[in-house]
């Protein structure tokens, strides 16, 4: 027994009411449920400060992911590093957006953890305002929680009742923010951080008879192997856990396997990828003994190409570390009775040197999950059997979703969604310069959306997939959206959208409809208008020509796009009387969770 140690994982709500402890319970209710899984449960984000006389933060961030690593490869870690990230120079001083929308970006495609090295305060991280309440109070991610790791000064000071501190604040977000915070409470440094920082991630990752560490017990293993080394106690007494103690991270439960690779136009196996080849996939979900399980869902897979070594200078020295982000594939498939099936064509635009890719695979049934990796591929060359053809990819683009009618009405804050077509896929590899799935909002070539990282097939097919791409603080006025892709054999094809943006700080109509209309038992309302995502009660009230109330029809609803939830009508009065034939008025009210309202009219026609 070693004095100063911890008998026991400690964790604390950092909340002031009764509502709010509620929401941390609901909180962590719904990370466990089934609407929390998906393929995001592989993704880390590393996060790091640049480098100067206070730490090697570009460093410490290395030394996490290796950790990581070390413990399982399923993993595959996105790195937001200054260091090699653009700084601007404000006004306000330097700033690093895109360090921002990395973090968000990530935040919005699901993160498992985000481990952030480097400067901080309660407010912010980094003196270039990396992560905000601007950023974080905008996250929606209730289905995707990560745990964070800030091993930064002060950024979760919880005994201060004048603020609420920024740690605080991920912690208790209702909708969103984080499932738990392993944060720091006052000043600390680097050198400590980074002890204890690795300490936790072994214990956190560690996998031993069939269970994981809850995130109080990785804490209290981390803390004491941290003392048993350096016997220094105040860094230590600076780090506390906000969240479940008691609570276990998302692991995925099960594993997946390749069985083979086969070349689509042979028919024998191969370890070997290259350029325009055709390829099938054929792998097994299996237990921890490797029994075969009888597991029917959804598969996720991501084919990346050949890491790369990335060379930056810092304050302290050079440094080098790794990258493996190139996708050759991203696609979904099925999984009938444990064995599954992917096929695919590799992008012209692969890496040509020869080296091993890694596959990934996530997959779930709605009640578990499952994942696996795989380093054997070797990508590299051209096929000696290419699929070539010269006819460009079809593309769709809306905003919202599919229901959108061009011209139509959004909010600042929405998203583009796109249909692809193509016959032998959509390349998003992102090796090639030019080559990139973009969006480019009125012709602003300079600052065009890469969306590479947000494109997927369609379920058993690699020649239709989607995009859903995050579009935040749209100008008002009326736009056109411009998305080009490019195909794997470099065939481009583009694709328009035209809408107009509202202030969302009031609210706006336009296209209100009843279908069908002239109708005689049954007819359903829709609008389009400027809050999506956001909750609003809708009020219809149905006159006679001659202003007399029949009808009053109230709804509450959370659209997911910028046009309604369908409002049905059977033609009835508020007695439940039928309506006779005639035309007829109707005003409707829609109001927004903010207060704000607005009121449209428009006729309809009973015939009976």
């Amino acid at each position: 027994k070693i004095i100063n140690t911890m008998d026991l994982g400690v964790g604390r709500f950092p909340i002031t009411t009764a509502e709010q402890a509620q929401q941390m319970v609901d909180k962590v209710k719904h990370y466990k449920s089934a609407a929390s899984l998906g393929s995001w449960r592989l993704a880390n984000t590393m996060v790091a400060d640049n480098e100067d006389r206070a730490g090697e933060h570009l460093g410490d961030a290395e030394v996490m992911d290796s950790t990581v690593i070390k413990s399982s490869s399923i993993y595959n870690n996105s790195k937001v590093y200054l260091d090699i990230t653009n700084i601007n120079s404000t006004p306000a001083g330097a700033r690093a957006p895109d360090a921002n929308k990395l973090i968000n970006d990530n935040i919005y495609k699901g993160t498992f953890m985000i481990n952030y090295s480097g400067h901080g305060n309660t407010e912010v991280w980094a003196d270039e305002r990396i992560l905000t309440s601007e950023d974080y109070n905008k996250w929606n991610n209730l289905d995707k929680m990560p745990f964070v790791i800030t091993a930064t000064c002060d950024f979760g000071r919880f005994d201060h009742p004048e603020y609420v501190s920024a740690g605080e604040a991920l912690a208790i977000k209702p909708d969103g923010g984080c499932i738990a915070a392993i944060t720091t409470t006052q000043l600390v440094f680097a050198g400590d951080n980074r002890v204890l920082n690795q300490d936790f991630l072994s214990a956190q990752f560690e996998h031993i008879d069939g269970r994981w560490n809850t995130f109080g017990e990785a804490l209290m293993k981390g803390k004491n192997i941290t003392y048993a080394k350096s016997k220094y106690t105040i860094g230590l007494r600076k780090f506390a856990l906000f969240g479940d103690p008691a609570l276990e991270p998302d692991f995925p439960e099960h594993f997946i396997q390749t069985e083979s690779i086969v070349d689509g136009e042979t028919g024998q196996t191969t370890d070997s990828i290259g350029a325009l080849g055709e390829y099938i996939i054929n792998g097994k979900v299996v237990d921890k003994d490797n029994n075969l399980l009888d597991f029917t869902g959804r598969m996720n897979v991501t084919f990346y190409d050949k890491a790369r070594t990335v060379k930056q200078q810092t304050y302290w020295n050079e440094k080098q570390f790794k990258l493996q982000n190139n996708v050759i594939y991203r696609g979904k498939a099925t999984v009938t009775n444990g064995k599954f099936s992917v096929a695919f064509i590799a992008p012209k635009d692969i890496n040509y040197e020869y080296g091993k890719g890694k596959v990934s695979y996530y997959a779930e049934n709605g009640e578990t999950d499952a994942a696996g990796s795989d380093f054997n591929p070797t990508i590299g060359g051209f096929s000696d059997n290419p699929r070539i053809e010269d006819v460009p990819p079809i593309v769709k683009p809306f905003i919202g979703d599919s229901l959108f009618r061009n011209g139509g009405l959004t909010g600042p804050n929405t998203v583009l969604y796109v249909i692809l077509e193509d016959e032998t896929g959509i390349n998003v590899s992102g090796n090639s310069i030019g080559h990139d799935l973009v969006a480019i909002l009125d012709d602003d070539v300079a600052n065009q959306y890469i969306m590479n990282d947000y494109y997927e097939t369609a379920p058993n097919t690699y020649k239709k997939g989607y995009a859903t791409f995050p579009l935040v603080n749209l100008p008002d006025g009326k736009h056109r959206m411009t998305v080009k892709a490019w195909d794997v054999n470099n065939n481009s094809g583009i694709g328009y959208v035209d809408f107009e943006v509202a202030n969302g700080a009031i609210t706006k109509v336009q296209n209100l409809i009843n279908y069908p209309n002239p109708f005689n038992d049954k007819t359903h309302f829709r609008f389009e208008h400027n809050h999506p995502d956001e909750e609003m009660y809708t009020e219809i009230k149905i006159y006679t020509m001659g202003g007399s109330l029949v009808r009053t029809i109230e709804q509450n609803f959370t659209p997911t796009g910028s046009h309604s939830n369908e409002i049905e009508w059977d033609g009835t009065s508020d007695s439940g009387a039928s309506l006779p034939s005639g035309v007829y008025l109707y005003r409707m009210k829609i109001v927004s969770v903010k207060g704000s309202q607005t009121t449209a009219y428009q006729k309809l026609v009973i015939t009976r």
